[in-house]
């Protein structure tokens, strides 16, 4: 278990998680500096039929592939429930976390509570904790 490793509150989840990841690796970053890096301040986050459910359907990969010009790195395992092989590779993922919090790499993932992103601070022998919306201190 991580403790110092907590989802941070923004309204977008996903900055929430990098950043709470960022504090946990000690990367000083303001928050103005990560949501420009990374591309989200330039967004418009709407999907096509203009509902409240934009900000969670559209593509997020180029947040993750910009974080290299700001001093970070992410990776990992991606998948849609609608995926053939998504059992699979929800357990890869899961080996994937379990592992980078072994060696004290922060993890963060979605849809573990509701359709947001949270970070994932730890494991135990009955599953994995993780914080974020919806979560007391750590909810597994």
């Amino acid at each position: 278990m991580h403790d110092k490793l907590k989802w941070r509150p923004f309204w977008a989840t996903h900055v929430g998680a990098m950043k709470g990841c960022l504090d946990f690796l000690n990367i000083p970053m303001s928050d103005a500096w990560l949501v420009g890096g990374i591309g989200h301040a330039f967004i418009m986050n709407i999907n096509d039929n203009v509902s409240a459910a934009g900000p969670t359907v559209w593509n997020t990969e180029m947040m993750m592939l910009l974080g290299h010009n700001l001093g970070f790195h992410v990776s990992g395992v991606f998948a849609w429930k609608s995926d053939p092989q998504f059992e699979i590779k929800q357990k890869l993922a899961w080996e994937t976390a379990r592992r980078a919090l072994d060696q004290g790499f922060p993890c963060y993932g979605w849809e573990l509570g509701i359709a947001e992103y949270y970070v994932v601070c730890g494991y135990d022998s009955f599953g994995y904790y993780y914080s974020g919306i919806g979560t007391a201190e750590y909810e597994i």
